[in-house]
């Protein structure tokens, strides 16, 4: 192979397209670009959780949020199971700094998804240029923005490799595809809520037996096929599934218990359910304004995170594609979008209403619009490609003049409404006339444009998008935010934030303003240290819990503060009170005290916890409304105060495992080819 031709081939252009985009986002990879959003608290929690992994800890509980908190429910958000956070604590165990590190796995592991879509497309279209065509419109669409103020990428990639790795099998069954199926499925059980991936599934399979209903008996009888001659294969896959839900469904059923809030979804409601989302309740902002903003927001100059955007070029293939002949594969894509799309408008379409009322887990959902992003803008690129590929199946037909036609109409309507809106960037402009060069040459009788037609769709595809990002990096906050979990080290003091929901370090930079009255409402929570919250003046509960251990005389009262500062606060170990252990799981006291004393720890009472003095069980009590509080015996004692079983400790790690385990099988299955 020359070298001309390598430039020219997938192999190269693919990683030469990823080189285009870090350099367009370098500023937010390299921390000159703040994070935002959502992407501060999943940086925070992450790191909270590698942090303790690499000190060799299964964090159950976070002291550090709202008094304390089981850390569960932010372990179901970030995916702790996922063995590509594992690049993340090398790279800092090596010496990089945890923000680049992260940065380092955010990139790599979109770019693993995007490679991923390739692959899909490659399945499905069995095109090399509407593949390559897709996976240019997923990649330099908004999509990729999103790890930089939220957690989308999360829930997208292990989907577009759950489709990638079904079609494979489906097309031929083999072991090293149900492997990675199955790795796929546990990666999204284990990710956030994974009620976005069952809900696409279950639009996908009705959509499926719609259209290629002629298929289901021979896909069938291939899948019984596979199963008969592997079962032993089959039961470990099962059994790694099984294993990966436990987590999930663990967690629902502890929340379905009590004793977590939400507050922010139960407002006005009398769902028994923690996690359940009324209708009534769903969040304003749904995927229908989301589509109205993006068409209103033509000026891009002032695009920011969360607007919908796609490179100029996949638009003109869509209005060039008006005459083309349907295929089973563009209607299923159109059928799935559009179930999708209608449930995701929960105002004024009954399919949402009829959903809820029939299908147990979508009263959990809460954020309908984030389907846009983890299922249509995907589903929106690979019907490009398939339209692409039926345009340029016309060139050998008769009705190619008609073709040309109509791409220069459509050429000359789209420069007409984009004068008339009058804001439009010069790359817009350049963009269109290069697609005008690129179509003509592609529908001519030339010989080299089919040749290079990759090159030319990635130089028509990113000029746009290469202005687009240059005013988003320019439009956003500059420098690094403030991350609550850089240091979680201290022993003896805290510092809360004003929203009342981080507790940080006494030696942090954050500059806090002393505000009176109620907090504002919590994101998460345990439910007594929400209604202690909602009794007491923020002000209040701030100046108390800025000390983590206070020594009293008498026990104080139980279910408030009246007697709270009557205490004398800890700050510092002594010969009479040394806090020898202090992590998230598990803190050990040494006292030598002249007469009992009663300590209350500034972490709120859970079931869980656990407390013994010189190694007997005693009780934990709850005091000043919400934490814990023990007897300290005169005379020399150890008390050990610890939050989980061993069996739970036991469970987690297991699944670990069992994840890094199925994860290395099925790259040892993959040793030769992806595809």
């Amino acid at each position: 192979m020359s070298c001309v031709e390598f430039l020219r081939r997938p192999s190269f252009l693919i990683p030469f397209s990823f080189v285009i985009w870090l350099v367009l986002f370098w500023g937010f990879l390299s921390g000159q670009i703040s994070l935002t959003s959502d992407a501060i608290s999943y940086y925070d929690h992450t790191k909270f959780f590698l942090d303790q992994l690499g000190r060799g800890q299964f964090p159950l509980w976070d002291p550090n949020w709202s008094g304390g908190v089981p850390n569960d429910f932010f372990l179901r958000r970030i995916g702790p199971y996922n063995p590509f956070l594992l690049i993340i604590l090398v790279l800092n165990k090596c010496g990089l700094h945890f923000f680049y590190a992260y940065m380092v796995f955010q990139a790599g592991y979109f770019f693993f998804g995007m490679t991923g879509f390739y692959f899909l497309c490659r399945k499905l279209l069995q095109d090399e240029s509407a593949s390559f065509l897709s996976f240019l419109i997923l990649l330099f669409s908004a999509l990729g923005t999103r790890m930089f103020d939220s957690y989308m990428l999360l829930v997208t990639i292990p989907t577009i490799w759950f489709f990638y790795f079904l079609v494979s099998f489906f097309v031929e069954p083999k072991k090293s595809y149900a492997a990675g199926l199955s790795l796929a499925v546990m990666f999204l059980l284990t990710t956030y809520i994974p009620l976005y991936f069952l809900i696409t599934f279950m639009f996908f399979v009705l959509v499926y037996i719609m259209v290629f209903w002629r298929d289901l008996p021979s896909r069938t009888l291939a899948v019984v096929d596979f199963v008969n001659k592997n079962r032993f294969f089959t039961l470990l896959c099962l059994a790694a599934l099984l294993l990966a839900s436990l987590p999930a469904l663990t967690f629902y059923n502890d929340a379905g218990k009590g004793g977590i809030a939400l507050p922010g979804r139960h407002y006005n409601t009398e769902a028994r359910h923690v996690l359940t989302v009324e209708p009534q309740q769903l969040n304003p902002w749904s995927i229908a304004e989301e589509f109205f903003f993006a068409s209103y927001f033509t000026d891009l100059k002032r695009i920011a995170f969360a607007i919908v955007y796609v490179p100029l070029f996949s638009f003109l293939v869509l209005g060039a594609g008006i005459f083309i002949r349907l295929s089973r594969l563009f209607v299923m894509l159109f059928i799935w979008a559009a179930l999708l799309l209608l449930f995701s408008m929960p105002i004024g379409f009954p399919l949402y209403d009829f959903l809820f009322k029939h299908v147990f887990f979508v009263k959990y959902f809460r954020n309908l619009h984030f389907l846009l992003w983890f299922a249509l803008l995907p589903i929106f690129a690979l019907f490009v490609g398939e339209v692409w590929k039926r345009i340029l199946e016309l060139r050998q037909e008769k009705g190619l003049l008609g073709l040309v036609i109509v791409v220069l109409t459509l050429h000359y309507l789209a420069f007409l409404l984009i004068m008339w809106q009058g804001d439009a960037l010069l790359s817009t402009y350049i963009s269109l006339g290069l697609s005008a060069i690129v179509w003509g040459l592609l529908l001519s009788s030339l010989d080299w444009p089919k040749r290079w037609s990759l090159v030319l769709l990635l130089a028509v595809v990113i000029l746009q998008p290469l202005e687009v990002f240059h005013y988003l990096s320019q439009n956003s906050t500059k420098g690094k935010p403030v991350f609550s979990y850089d240091s979680i080290s201290e022993k003896f003091e805290y510092v809360t934030s004003t929203s009342g929901e981080i507790r940080l370090p006494s030696n942090t930079d954050l500059i806090l303003t002393d505000v009176s009255g109620l907090p504002p409402v919590s994101y998460f929570c345990t439910d007594i240290y929400n209604k202690l919250r909602l009794s007491v003046d923020a002000g209040t509960l701030e100046r108390y819990e800025h000390y983590k251990f206070y020594l009293y005389d008498h026990q104080p009262p139980a279910n408030d503060l009246s007697g709270a500062f009557a205490g004398v606060p800890v700050k510092s170990d002594s010969d009479h009170f040394r806090v020898v252990q202090f992590s998230v799981n598990s803190v050990t006291i040494k006292a030598d005290i002249d007469s009992p004393r009663f300590v209350v720890f500034n972490d709120v009472i859970y079931p869980g916890w656990t407390l013994t003095i010189n190694g007997k069980i005693k009780p934990l009590l709850t005091s000043n409304g919400a934490f814990k509080g023990f007897w300290l015996p005169s005379g020399k004692s150890v008390a050990v105060i610890k939050f989980g079983s061993w069996k739970r400790f036991l469970f987690n790690w297991s699944v670990l495992g069992v994840f890094y385990g199925m994860f290395l099988w099925t790259i040892f299955l993959f040793r030769r080819r992806l595809y």
